[in-house]
């Protein structure tokens, strides 16, 4: 089993440029994409990414040699795929492939009970965090009980810009706003001034407390609305990298999954026994054999 990862920027293909036919015309994906930073475009929305994912899939498939034999989707969007045309036009893409279809975090649940993480019974909060949202589902093996997703509200680039540059710019009123040198200033917990290389560990470790201060007020006003109770907490995706148990005042059992960003590939690569594609809004993510 092979992990894999490459950004999910995409560019209209030039000239006589080799590209591969999708519904914004014949683009090119990923680093090459990256080769002409002005053109470049990233997956704004869900709608988009259902719409763009059989030319990921096919782009993926090209790169490695592979079939795609499993694709994931936001949980609270997999209920809704046969509604809508996109949605509709993937199903119809994935059955012709033989591609089997599974809902992102409800997917690593799964895994993880066959695992032996979790009884099939047990109530689990999901979340699920990437770059540009947050994915939650309280949930056992047998079915959902509750599901809500967060776009553009608590995801981690709301961290990154939101709570952790606002927190620097009380000593660094010009940090920029750029969420990928952000990104990397807060991993290091350094910045570089015009004099030199500062440490940002306090802003950073407060950053993070502020992040699940807020994102737990959030839910918790979600889940009281709904009535809903639960166990255990599951923790996966990007947000993983940036949170620890210990993190957490409470009682309940936490689990963060050790494939953190590549949780829904690996279990869909576990539960589909085939090479899996998880698109994201900032990377592809797949797992190969």
């Amino acid at each position: 089993m092979r992990k894999v990862k490459y950004p999910s920027a995409y560019r209209i293909a030039l000239g006589s440029e080799k590209g591969l036919k999708s519904p914004k015309g014949k683009i090119v994906i990923g680093e090459k994409a990256l080769e002409k930073p002005s053109l470049v475009e990233w997956l704004s929305n869900v709608e988009e990414l259902v719409e763009m994912y059989p030319t990921f899939v096919e782009d993926f498939e090209e790169r490695f040699g592979t079939k795609v034999k499993a694709i994931t989707t936001p949980l609270e969007l997999y209920d809704q795929l046969s509604e809508v045309k996109a949605g509709k036009k993937l199903l119809k893409y994935a059955k012709e492939k033989e591609i089997e279809v599974f809902p992102q975090g409800y997917v690593v649940l799964k895994a993880y009970v066959k695992r032996g993480v979790f009884k099939p019974e047990e109530k689990v909060l999901v979340i699920d965090g990437g770059f540009k949202t947050l994915n939650t589902a309280i949930a056992n093996e047998e079915r959902v009980l509750w599901k809500r997703s967060f776009y553009d509200e608590l995801g981690i680039k709301v961290m990154l810009v939101d709570i952790f540059r606002e927190e620097l710019k009380k000593k660094y009123p010009e940090i920029t706003a750029n969420p990928q040198v952000l990104k990397e200033a807060f991993i290091s917990g350094k910045i570089s001034t015009s004099m030199k290389e500062v440490s940002v560990q306090k802003e950073k470790e407060k950053a993070i407390k502020t992040f699940i201060k807020v994102m737990f007020e959030r839910l918790k006003r979600e889940l009281d609305q709904s009535g809903q109770g639960f166990e255990s907490l599951l923790i996966l995706g990007g947000i993983s990298h940036y949170l620890s148990p210990e993190m957490f005042k409470t009682d309940k059992k936490i689990v963060i999954a050790e494939e953190k960003e590549f949780a829904n590939a690996v279990c869909s690569y576990e539960l589909s026994q085939g090479t899996s594609l998880d698109l994201g809004f900032g990377d592809v993510k797949g797992v190969i054999p």
